[in-house]
């Protein structure tokens, strides 16, 4: 894994990386699909100074898709959070605050994470869309 993407991820995660048991060829795959797609990217920064928000955002997006492979703590066992429950997780963590769709992607791992959030607010969760993209948990939900 190339220095990059290990700094993506470790940022991405804030913890130390882990491949889950969980499909480690599809991650592999995923890791190399976004390691060619970064190398085109530094050719193209190289001799144009500047990128395309298109093929940046593709790869936040492929970045995300491996999202699902990093553990969220280096002794975690046993089966993965759904896509779901890592966002519900993350905004009860971030009551209050400005979350972005990028954000949500990344911590989700799933294409459908706008769905999700959806769902969370049809379970009672009181999440409050800005615009832009821009996501709030004004409260955590009763229980």
């Amino acid at each position: 894994m190339t220095r990059t993407i290990r700094l993506l991820l470790a940022a991405l995660s804030g913890n130390q990386l882990r491949v889950t048991e969980l499909g480690p060829e599809e991650g592999a795959r995923r890791l190399r699909r976004l390691s060619e797609h970064l190398e085109v990217l530094a050719r193209k920064l190289e001799k144009h100074g500047r990128l395309d928000p298109s093929a940046v955002n593709l790869a936040l997006a492929q970045l995300a898709a491996i999202k699902p492979y990093v553990a969220d703590e280096p002794e975690e066992r046993g089966p993965t959070l759904s896509g779901k429950n890592r966002l519900k997780r993350h905004f009860e963590q971030h009551v209050g605050e400005v979350v972005t769709g990028h954000e949500l992607a990344a911590v989700s791992g799933v294409l459908a994470w706008a769905r999700r959030v959806r769902e969370l607010r049809e379970e009672g969760m009181s999440i409050d869309e800005l615009g832009g993209s821009r996501y709030v948990l004004r409260e955590l939900p009763m229980e």
